[in-house]
């Protein structure tokens, strides 16, 4: 029972000693498909909502799957074979369409008559026990799935016609509305009794975006892109919020904040960001320095307050609910005093802006921990080869995958940072406009055997603001989200 995922499913049990719950596990795998054969996620029916831990593929893999496993939880059946197609329809280009097929095997046990985590994809003996009064149908709260004609599955709601809500007919996790209101009835119900904390790098000046993008109205209703970002955090166990900004910014951010609480119900801290934190002994700012640090900067300006696992994100960009849900379950298995860290990885291709360069991490991955992360600045795409600073970058390749800041540490990170940090200072190139970046501080430590960072996949999609252009692509994708009513 060490996979995480397994342990995720022992403390449910444990606190629903008569709740079912399914093992669905990839067993066949035909061409380009998000996930391999042996992988595996866990699925029970909580309240309003049904639960997950791990990943398939995520989108219209597990939005099938997820259908299929509601069906199967009314039935007597104990187990269902699912055959997914991610051929797409003609003509379609989405990044969704992978071109293979899987078939997921779907196991549904019940607590105290099967044992679980030996072997995935193996079945196993249990006895039969229809769900619910009638034995037909699935209860959820006071309303059977049969009498409502609705579900809400992992935040998304079943229609009728028994297929997930959305033009794509992929699973949109999250911030669908439902009922007859109208108003996106979500559920942020922390997993398991571990505390987690997002650190939220939100004090960048913005420089070729050309104002404050961290606090762009993208969304239908004006919510900003960290508005989405804290939603599926809320939803995959974070309650605590480290806000890491500028003094100047605080004025404007406090609106945000007081929606967030109003809708989350967690608990957020501010944190400055200013020039003369953390610095060493004696050590003066350069005349005319007015950039913030960086990011590693950004982050040790937190160590007084987060005492927990915690996530780190930049505010401008989008991570998708997968992510969080993939990195909350890693964070829940490592102890504040470990040296074991997480980085979730996506591909290179589908991370660059076509509207001029960017930085990049790139990462190298053995047996599922990161060996080096080099960092490219001023990274773009030419005629299909890719260009840093305007030379030819030949040993890169899209498929890559990249750091998006999006990471995992724990406070043991904080003595690491602030030894890197004062390094830095010593040695910038340039004391006007160098920053001290995550990649780089991560790309030392791996190399001193100080820490290792598992690498984590997501299938979600990732979009992000780094130029004024890019704001019409992020904003055709977002609404999309419908992150419905807010409480004002």
């Amino acid at each position: 029972m060490s996979h995480p995922m397994y342990q995720e499913i022992m403390r449910f049990t444990q606190q629903n000693p008569r709740m079912p719950f399914i093992l669905a596990t990839v067993v066949e795998a035909v061409g380009a498909t998000p996930r391999g054969i042996g992988a595996s996620m866990a699925l029970a029916i909580d309240k309003q909502a049904m639960l997950t831990w791990g990943t398939i593929g995520g989108g219209c893999v597990e939005g099938e799957v997820k259908q299929a496993s509601l069906q199967l939880f009314q039935s007597q059946e104990k187990i269902r074979v699912v055959n997914v197609s991610l051929m797409g329809a003609p003509g379609d280009k989405s990044e969704d369409v992978c071109g293979g097929s899987m078939k997921v095997l779907l196991e549904k046990f019940t607590p105290g008559q099967a044992e679980i985590g030996s072997q995935p994809g193996h079945q196993a003996e249990i006895g039969s026990q229809p769900i619910g009064k009638s034995g037909h149908q699935a209860e959820i709260g006071s309303q059977t799935i049969e009498k409502s004609g609705q579900a809400e599955i992992a935040h998304q709601p079943i229609g009728k016609s028994g297929q997930p809500i959305g033009k794509s007919g992929q699973a949109e996790i999250m911030h669908q509305p439902i009922g007859k209101s109208g108003q996106a009835e979500i559920v942020h119900q922390p997993i398991g009794k571990s505390k987690l904390t997002l650190l939220v790098m939100a004090a960048g000046i913005g420089s070729r975006y050309g104002g404050t993008k961290q606090i762009e109205p993208i969304g239908p209703t004006g919510e900003i892109i960290v508005d989405y970002s804290v939603s599926d955090a809320s939803a995959a166990g974070f309650d605590h919020v480290v806000l890491i900004i500028r003094p100047d910014l605080q004025e404007q951010f406090e609106p945000i904040v007081a929606r967030w609480k109003k809708n989350f119900g967690i608990q957020i801290s501010y944190v400055y960001q200013e020039l003369t934190k953390n610095l060493p002994a004696g050590f003066q700012i350069p005349s005319g320095r007015v950039k913030p640090w960086g990011t590693c900067h950004a982050i040790l300006c937190a160590k007084d307050i987060i005492k927990t696992p915690f996530a780190a994100i930049n505010a401008d960009d989008y991570y998708g609910p997968e992510s969080y849900q993939v990195l909350a379950q890693f964070l829940r298995n490592v102890k504040p005093d470990e040296n074991k860290y997480a980085m979730v990885a996506y591909l290179l291709s589908n991370t660059l802006s076509e509207h001029g360069p960017v930085s990049r991490g790139v990462c190298q991955e053995k047996d599922g921990l990161l060996e080096r992360v080099i960092e490219h600045t001023k990274l773009e795409l030419q005629n299909g080869q890719l260009y840093s600073n305007g030379i030819l970058q030949s040993h890169l390749n899209p498929n890559m995958p990249v750091s998006m800041n999006f990471w995992g540490f724990t406070p043991t990170i904080f003595e690491w940072l602030a030894h890197g940090f004062h390094e830095f200072l010593q040695t910038m190139p340039d004391p006007l406009k160098s920053e001290y970046y995550i990649p780089l501080a991560v790309d030392q430590g791996l190399s001193n055997h100080h820490f290792t960072v598992s690498m984590l996949h997501s299938p979600a999609k990732w979009v992000g603001i780094t130029y004024k252009e890019d704001v019409p692509f992020v904003r055709k994708f977002l609404p999309s989200l419908n992150l419905g009513i807010w409480k004002k």
